[in-house]
């Protein structure tokens, strides 16, 4: 089917923000990521990810939400098993780290913003960075939430990543010669550098 409808009757209205607990009486727990995407100007868009006893790598419809793309051509998921997501519940994040693909559309090549609106519930233990798999750049959301990108391209799957790590374990497994890979001028740099 390709067009539907919904109707909502005056009754159903809530006139009182307060008369919409949803069924939570108390504030969450879950270790939870908001992430926006959004243009320098127009519309943003949102994806969660949350870690919750019970979800699975999978689509789980308990825990998972498909993404219904939005007409602005502006979408921000995740990819699991070729599902996109607009909330995807995570297992439990132990000591092994967990990597989230991202899918982003984009309604016209430009710059972009990645910004984590809410992080919340984790522990010291466990540090969120988002990766960029062109820049290589590996961000930690604790202290840079907004990450700024230009790309010609409009859809972008797979660019970007959500990377769950305990603060235990490491980031890497192979030591590398990154000193010799890279070269910083001017040296020492006021403001910007190469």
């Amino acid at each position: 089917q390709t067009s539907g409808s919904l109707t909502f009757r005056n009754a159903q209205r809530l006139i009182s923000p307060q008369a919409t607990t949803f069924q939570r009486g108390t504030a969450g727990t879950r270790p939870l990521v908001q992430l926006e995407l959004r243009g320098s100007t127009g519309p943003a868009d949102a994806l969660y990810a949350y870690a919750q006893a019970g979800a699975t790598p999978a689509f789980d419809s308990q825990f998972d939400a498909e993404k219904l793309p939005n007409t602005t051509g502006l979408n921000l998921s995740s990819i699991i098993n070729g599902d996109i997501l607009s909330v995807n519940g995570l297992m439990p994040l132990a000591t092994a780290p967990v990597t989230v693909p991202l899918n982003i559309g984009l309604p016209v090549a430009g710059t972009y913003t990645l910004n984590a609106v809410d992080l919340l519930n984790f522990g010291g233990n466990t540090q969120v960075f988002l990766l960029d798999t062109q820049t290589g750049a590996r961000i930690s959301l604790s202290q840079q939430p907004q990450y700024t990108f230009t790309t010609q391209a409009t859809s972008l799957p797979g660019r970007f990543s959500l990377y769950f790590s305990s603060a235990s374990s490491p980031l890497a497994v192979k030591a590398s010669a990154l000193a010799d890979m890279v070269q910083l001028y001017p040296n020492p740099a006021h403001g910007s550098f190469t």
